[in-house]
């Protein structure tokens, strides 16, 4: 701490050197230096004489006197204009410059640390044996002494800290003693027992240590944060040093050759430390500072602005809330007579929107039916072109197998398989002839070919049939057959149909998954058939979970939205129903549920 009072110690040694200088020549202008006097006026002295000799060997036209000033003689005689450069601390320096126009050219490195560093601190100590006081919360209802309640390091920055800790120091302090300058008042009234802490800056219990006047074990910090490359206690956070400030009058050139001086300064005094001037820093955590506790430039800002703009316009806003309620009850009157209005206004419009909304009910159905015939045109023809090429093909097929069969096809290589695979080809382009053939009856409205099927053949020809699209995409197959005596009754290649469209669309619904897994399962539900195909995709997304079954509604680039909905079509006309929906497990589940019964397979046609 010594090293941070140096500079306002040199500044007292240098008013006493510049003072014998003055009488040297009467030509030199003089050029003041007001100094706020924190220490005793020797302990200044002593600190201030390098900077002092400094500026009067490499100024010798001037004559530099200096002023030891407490804090209000200080500020009067910046007011009075009576100095040209002023030394002071970093909150005094916020409030003069709120006031009037001083600048900071140079800040003080605290020559106590090492590397020297421009900061300064504050120290909340006690005597060594005052073991009840250990925490910021055990100053409560205790008699603190500190220097002023203007001084930054022996007051401000030790309020900032209670009053963030949650005391308020006003309320749960119990005595606050202010003894003025020199700090070092403020050990005596402490070993006198008439205050339990004292509020110093951080390093001068160390420096007056150093000079025997005080034994540092004979007391202790109530709180230290032992901060990196700071060798003092402290017990607040640690802001720039004391600034050198220039007033607005100050000749400029004049305050360029006194900064050039303060940067060059190294001058050893008798202790052997050395005091140094640096460029300014920012002194904006000291605006911070003075900001939370509402000093200086902030002393008009209320600590509840809220509440202060609330006592200081009550007549006004108690007018402007009878105004606000006057206006309230005349919105309700008139939005009462609004909304009369506006229930008959209502009750007209409604008939009006009713006929709009059948009219646009009925046009949209025309339109659906005038869909659904281009699209049953579009299919008929399909279906006629269609027809030939696949009875060609069953054709070509059953004359392979035939010729297959005759003894000079007896020695072909695979001959068995070439077998098989005409009586599959010839298979299925039947079915596929079928299908097409009740394509044509569906569109003429023909009655269908209903009959008895076993339920277990129509699942496997229906995965048969989508062997191929299982190994293409990689998906792997889980089905528990069911019961074979489980029988149904409709039209087999419709049926077939609406099973072949699930299929197809659960392997469509796991192409993004790394894996595929289809589940088919049969159960029973109150006498009926339940058929569950169950896949591992995303599921339903809920935007479009309600227009599934929509005709032409398709999530798919190549769809044309017709699978989902002629299948439901087909489950309704065998008096049954089809559903879709998320499953618990992850992914969608189709059910489709058909009227059953059990009975023997013999009567079944399970081809």
């Amino acid at each position: 701490m010594l090293g941070f009072a140096a500079p306002h110690y040199w500044i007292q040694g240098c008013l006493f050197a510049l003072l014998l200088s003055s009488s040297l020549s009467a030509s030199a202008r003089d050029i003041t230096l007001g100094v706020l006097a924190w220490r005793d006026a020797e302990a200044i002295e002593t600190t201030l004489e390098p900077t002092l000799i400094a500026l009067r060997n490499q100024l010798p036209d001037h004559v530099f006197e200096v002023e030891f000033l407490p804090l209000a003689e200080l500020e009067q005689a910046v007011a009075e204009g009576r100095v040209d450069f002023v030394m002071t601390n970093p909150g005094h320096y916020v409030q003069l410059n709120d006031r009037y126009s001083v600048s900071p050219i140079a800040t003080l490195q605290a020559p106590d640390l090492d590397p020297p560093l421009q900061v300064v601190g504050s120290v909340v100590v006690t005597l060594a044996q005052a073991d009840s006081i250990q925490d910021w919360t055990d100053l409560k209802d205790r008699r603190i002494g500190a220097v002023s309640a203007d001084a930054f390091g022996g007051f401000q920055l030790v309020r900032d800290k209670l009053e963030r800790a949650g005391l308020n120091v006003q309320r749960d302090i119990g005595q606050w003693v202010f003894t003025g300058f020199p700090m070092e008042n403020l050990i005596q009234i402490l070993d006198e027992g008439q205050v339990d802490a004292i509020i110093l800056r951080s390093c001068l219990l160390e420096s007056l240590a150093r000079e025997g006047k005080l034994v540092q074990s004979d007391y202790r910090p109530v709180i230290d944060l032992q901060l990196p490359n700071h060798p003092c206690w402290v017990s607040t956070p640690l802001y720039p040093d004391w600034p050198f400030l220039q007033l607005g009058t100050t000749d400029p050139h004049l305050a360029r050759q006194v900064l050039q001086v303060l940067l060059q300064v190294q001058v050893e005094t008798p202790q052997g430390v050395a005091y140094k001037w640096a460029a300014p820093l920012s002194y904006r955590p000291v605006y911070d500072v003075f900001e939370r506790l509402r000093l200086g430039p902030f002393a008009a800002f209320p600590l509840n602005p809220f509440a202060a703009f609330v006592h200081q316009y009550r007549f006004w806003l108690l007018g402007l809330m009878l105004f606000m309620l006057l206006g309230f009850m005349h919105h309700l009157r008139a939005e009462y007579l609004v909304r009369r209005r506006t229930r008959e206004l209502d009750q007209s419009l409604k008939e009006q929107r009713q006929a709009e909304a059948a009219a646009h009910q009925r046009q949209s159905e025309l339109l659906h039916l005038s869909r659904f015939a281009l699209m049953g045109e579009l299919a008929a023809g399909l279906a006629h072109e269609l027809n030939q090429p696949l009875t060609a093909i069953v054709n070509y097929a059953n004359g392979c197998y035939r010729y297959l069969n005759t003894p000079q096809a007896a020695d072909f290589e695979h001959r068995d398989k070439l077998l098989q695979a005409s009586e599959l080809i010839a298979a299925q382009g039947e079915q596929a002839g079928s299908i097409i053939k009740n394509l044509r009856a569906f569109l003429r409205k023909e009655t269908p070919n209903t009959e008895v099927i076993a339920l277990h053949p129509l699942l496997v020809e229906a995965l048969e049939f989508m062997q191929a699209s299982f190994r293409q995409h990689q998906v792997e197959l889980d089905y528990s057959p069911c019961p074979p005596d489980w029988l149904i009754q409709g039209d087999r290649v419709q049926l077939l149909q609406i099973l072949v469209n699930l299929l197809a669309n659960a392997v469509d619904a796991m192409q993004a998954q790394p894996q595929r897994r289809l589940s088919l399962r049969v159960t029973e539900i109150q006498d009926r058939v339940a058929i569950h195909v169950i896949d591992t995709g995303v599921g339903i997304p809920k935007a479009i979970e309600s227009h599934l079954f929509d005709p032409f509604f398709t999530t798919k680039p190549e769809g044309m939205g017709l699978g989902l909905r002629l299948s439901q079509t087909l489950a309704e006309a065998h008096h049954g129903q089809l559903m879709l929906h998320d499953h618990p497990a992850g992914g969608a589940e189709a059910l489709l549920i058909l009227p059953g019964f059990k009975g023997p397979t013999e009567n079944a046609n399970d081809r």
